[in-house]
């Protein structure tokens, strides 16, 4: 598994959202990309064949960010009975449009799987060591 973020402790599921997922041991996977973009988002994880057969559900949406110049596309991907997670991953993301804070941060981190010590110990390098 890729340890997307060297400084802590804890493995990151960048990379591995798929086979956690599929596992039992992550709810919701999230990517994102420019419209504009002609890229695999998914970087190269099968992600349509479960959609396909039914074992994962996929929410697409669109935000045009007033500071930005262009349009994202997210991709969100829920395990059947989680889909509740991309409508909240949907409105957090549309609120921190105008300011991303430390508890949208940790919304964010719980939706996708991560426990409440995992989103601490990365808050806790995004913001400083007193970030509580």
């Amino acid at each position: 598994m890729a340890d997307h973020f060297n400084e802590t402790n804890y493995p990151s599921h960048t990379g591995n959202e798929l086979e956690l997922m599929l596992g039992g041991r992550k709810p919701m996977a999230v990517f994102y990309r420019a419209v504009e973009e002609d890229i695999d988002e998914t970087n190269g994880q099968p992600f349509h064949r479960y959609v396909k057969s039914g074992d994962l559900i996929r929410t697409i949406f669109y935000i045009s960010n007033p500071h930005q110049r262009f349009k994202m596309v997210y991709y969100v991907y829920t395990v059947k009975g989680e889909e509740w997670r991309a409508k909240i991953y949907k409105k957090i993301k549309k609120i921190g449009q105008e300011k991303w804070c430390r508890d949208l941060e940790i919304i964010e981190g719980t939706l996708l799987g991560y426990s409440l010590n995992e989103n601490m110990v990365h808050i806790r390098s995004m913001y400083g060591a007193n970030a509580n």
